[in-house]
């Protein structure tokens, strides 16, 4: 019988911005995905994110957007043709699942999944759902 490896999806951890920027991203070789760790000694190669879209980028090597959620921002960047992106204006509340990559020094998101969100009050849902993060950071 076949011994078949079943490999599991990471969790689409909910963090914010600045906790990426912030972290420690480690690469590692293999199938092993990267991930950046928190300074909350969380481990996350996928994230949940939610945040209003400042700039478009339209760089000849990829398309992309930067995303702002009050703790910090960062470049979201696709290398493909898709057509889920080409509806993304500034302005725009989405919601973000993708991976974090690091080019250089700097930070950059992958998208898995991108969607609009209509209403802005997501973004305050999403503060008090990360509070406890906060209060660490105003404890430190």
């Amino acid at each position: 019988m076949e011994d078949k490896t079943i490999q599991k999806r990471q969790i689409a951890y909910k963090v914010r911005i600045k906790d990426l920027v912030m972290g420690n991203y480690i690469k590692n070789e293999g199938w092993q995905p990267n991930y950046i760790i928190t300074p909350n000694n969380l481990k996350v190669s996928r994230i949940n994110l939610i945040g209003v879209v400042i700039s478009v980028d339209d760089n000849p090597n990829y398309k992309g957007f930067t995303i702002d959620d009050s703790t910090e921002r960062v470049s979201v960047r696709v290398f493909e043709e898709t057509s889920y992106i080409s509806n993304i204006g500034v302005g725009n509340v989405i919601l973000l699942i993708g991976r974090p990559r690091l080019y250089g020094s700097d930070v950059y998101i992958i998208p898995e999944i991108v969607k609009r969100l209509e209403d802005s009050k997501w973004l305050m849902v999403r503060k008090l759902e990360l509070k406890d993060q906060v209060k660490e950071d105003i404890n430190k």
